[in-house]
């Protein structure tokens, strides 16, 4: 859930970097979608080596867009479950190998660097832009891998924290490079927008300061001067920002779950639904079942018919395929007196294996218990009138991710404890 905290939590920029392109628009980077990885050539700048990523897996290269796919791919290296590299050096007007190797990306890097005296570097993980220990993986001439590294190796803690994100990536920077002499690598790092929250024009790309790598030993050398100095007073600055709102909102999952107003609209309760199994069942993941069955006051005030529907289908599907339903309406009453007709055309046992989470009042959940309990259902009562409060549990597993000294997780996550603007 890590990943989903750090980038749900923060605006999708309007701009992102793939396979070392700048991605101009802010409907792209929303979209956050992404083609399968093809064969790709990566170049060094005179020339005199290239090296030749084949992704894990199959492709079909009718949907690549590599120029001439079968002159320069047929008969690579390909495994399963790990992407591969051959490095090539130019010997007349043909390539001959150096190394081929199995890569530290498991699909694909994003992109890769080759300087011209045989070093590769290759970034990121494909869909995975900026997360993992790989994000950056330098090999010597022959192949060796020198060094790999994730962000937090070569950027502070916040700084990664304040970088833009959206729901699969950290665009942290792009179209890296080896020096002329291929004695240094070269990190295009973004400049981090000092409030996150502000829309930037779509096309516009972001600032950018510079952290060499020594390509010989994988040493960063850390940044300094004046560019880097405004780059981390704006990181810290979007640090305070993003730390504020996210101890509020771990504040608010740790305390009791409150259900929302009955007037309120649908997606309010749906909304209510997706915490109240998050209390319920934290060792499960938080999205509703398939077999979900949330209305508002309104819904059964104006439409007993769709109500009915839904009930009975989703009792039915359970009857069917064992699984996990919630029912739930802010008047348990009402819901319970339609969906005790639904149940009553059922044999006993039929939901043998389901779990249901349905919403009682206090005085029906021994019945409601016992009429789902005859048809072999596993059944968890809650009543929407009182708070829920989180499992002690589920509360320590939410806080285990948080460092105690400073209330960040590794990626620079604020906690409900963190010192906004008090990076460490």
């Amino acid at each position: 859930m890590a990943a989903a905290w750090a980038t749900d939590m923060k605006r999708v920029p309007p701009w992102g970097v793939t396979a070392g392109l700048w991605l101009a628009g802010l409907g792209a980077a929303q979209a956050d979608s992404w083609l399968p990885p093809c064969p790709a050539v990566y170049t060094a700048p005179a020339g005199a080596y290239r090296l030749i990523v084949m992704p894990s897996g199959c492709f079909d290269p009718a949907s690549c867009r590599n120029p001439g796919p079968d002159a320069e791919f047929a008969g690579r290296p390909r495994a399963a479950d790990r992407a591969s590299g051959t490095l090539e050096r130019r010997v007349g007007t043909g390539w001959e190998t150096v190394w081929q190797r199995d890569l530290a990306h498991r699909v694909s890097p994003a992109s890769a660097a080759v300087s011209d005296t045989g070093r590769v570097a290759t970034f990121d993980n494909w869909h995975a832009v900026g997360w993992g220990d790989n994000v950056v993986a330098l090999y010597d001439p022959h192949g060796r891998l020198m060094r790999q590294m994730g962000l937090t190796d070569f950027l502070p803690r916040f700084y990664v924290h304040a970088l833009p994100s959206s729901v699969s990536s950290i665009w942290w920077g792009g179209d890296h490079a080896f020096t002329p002499d291929g004695q240094w690598l070269q990190l295009n790092v973004v400049v981090p927008a000092a409030d996150p929250t502000a829309q930037a024009p779509g096309s516009q790309r972001p600032p950018l300061v510079q952290v060499m790598v020594d390509a010989d030993t994988g040493r960063v050398t850390p940044p300094q001067g004046p560019a880097w100095d405004q780059a981390l007073a704006r990181a810290r600055q979007a640090d305070a920002v993003l730390c504020t709102e996210e101890r509020a909102m771990f504040q608010q999952e740790l305390a009791p779950l409150v259900a929302p107003p009955a007037a309120a609209p649908t997606p309010d309760w749906h909304r209510y639904g997706h915490g109240v199994l998050r209390r319920l069942r934290p060792e499960a993941a938080s999205e509703l079942p398939d077999e979900t069955c949330v209305f508002s006051a309104t819904d059964l005030a104006e439409d007993a018919n769709r109500v009915t529907r839904c009930v009975r289908g989703a009792v039915e599907a359970a009857a069917d395929t064992p699984q996990e339903v919630l029912l739930l309406a802010p008047d348990p009453a009402a819901l319970w007196a339609v969906v005790q007709p639904v149940l009553m055309t059922l044999p006993p046992q039929a939901l043998r294996g389901s779990r249901l989470f349905v919403a009682a009042t206090p005085a029906a959940q021994d019945h409601v218990t016992r009429t789902l309990s005859v048809l072999g259902a596993a059944v968890t009562v809650f009543d929407p009138a009182q708070p829920l409060p989180l499992p002690a549990a589920a509360r320590a597993q939410w806080l285990s991710r948080f460092d105690p000294r400073d209330g960040r997780d590794a990626m620079g996550v604020c906690g409900p404890e963190a010192r906004p603007g008090e990076p460490q």
